[in-house]
């Protein structure tokens, strides 16, 4: 590029930064001339009020009970029973080896005589365990049917079906 285009182009960014300038200026000067309303006088801007109000709310939320039993049901019995089912076709493992692979859809949870009582309850599922051994590729499975039963400030009695 040469010495006369520069200065050209210098030139020009001069100039465009002056008019933007100047632009500037004179709408700046348009809106403080402009009859606007002043605030606190202006009706649109009435005088700010505080209002300084407790509110309390209770708010009521609703949980699917049901699972959460049956995550406790389902912990409670990996807890208990895990050292119990180390055995799958005759293989022995590792109570690190064994993971729950599906709880079945099908559980139910029953209260006790008025059915309305939550500290008697009974939870009933099936559960499918999945044995997991480094040394084979192969896994092996097995589904368990188990019944928790809770008693008001007793530990959970858990059967294998």
């Amino acid at each position: 590029m040469s010495e006369d285009t520069m200065h050209v182009w210098i030139t020009a960014v001069i100039l465009a930064v002056l008019i933007l300038i100047c632009t500037w200026y004179i709408a700046a000067n348009q809106l403080a001339k402009a009859d606007l309303p002043k605030c606190p006088d202006c009706p649109i801007c009435p005088e700010p009020t505080v209002i300084t109000e407790t509110v309390s709310e209770t708010v009521e939320v609703t949980l699917n009970a049901q699972e959460t039993y049956l995550d406790v049901a389902v912990a409670d019995f990996l807890s208990d029973k895990l050292e119990d089912l180390t055995t799958c076709n005759g293989e022995e493992y590792d109570e690190d080896q064994i993971l729950v692979s599906k709880v079945y859809k099908d559980w139910n949870v029953v209260f006790g005589e008025d059915h309305n009582d939550e500290t008697d309850y009974t939870v009933s599922f099936k559960v499918k365990l999945k044995y997991l051994d480094s040394d084979v590729e192969e896994k092996c499975y097995d589904i368990k049917d188990v019944e928790v039963y809770y008693r008001q400030d007793k530990s959970p009695k858990i059967t294998i079906v």
